[in-house]
């Protein structure tokens, strides 16, 4: 129906606003850029949705099982500290909504983009 990059900025934001619920909406406009690119691109890249999913089940399960964010079930326990700023920790969302998470995205997006342009991923789609 729309252009790969359009379906890309539809679906990120999509993916933002399905985590309003529980978060601000910076943090909703982060996830969207954040997850929604990084997970969204690979699908582009590759034409398999499996990546996307991996990439999805592995964030959650480091997050959440290893690292403790916003769960006491984790190796580790981490718990928001209201004394930091939210833009930087997350805040109450967790690590993958704040400014750092969103570097590390952009990150991410450039270097998929980048290994994309130099043949290193067959290209699917037109990102």
């Amino acid at each position: 129906m729309f252009n790969p990059v359009a379906g890309l900025v539809i679906s990120s934001a999509l993916f933002g606003v399905a985590h309003l619920t529980h978060g601000t909406p910076f943090q909703a406009l982060e996830i969207a850029f954040n997850a929604g690119l990084t997970m969204g691109i690979p699908y582009m890249i590759t034409g398999r949705l499996w990546m996307s999913v991996g990439m999805h089940i592995g964030w959650d399960f480091t997050e959440e099982s290893l690292l403790g964010v916003n769960t006491t079930h984790g190796f580790l326990l981490s718990t928001p500290d209201p004394t930091h700023s939210v833009l930087l920790t997350g805040g109450a969302y967790g690590p993958d909504g704040s400014l750092f998470a969103a570097l590390v995205g952009a990150l991410f997006v450039v270097g998929m983009l980048y290994s994309n342009k130099r043949g290193w991923f067959p290209f699917r789609g037109n990102p």
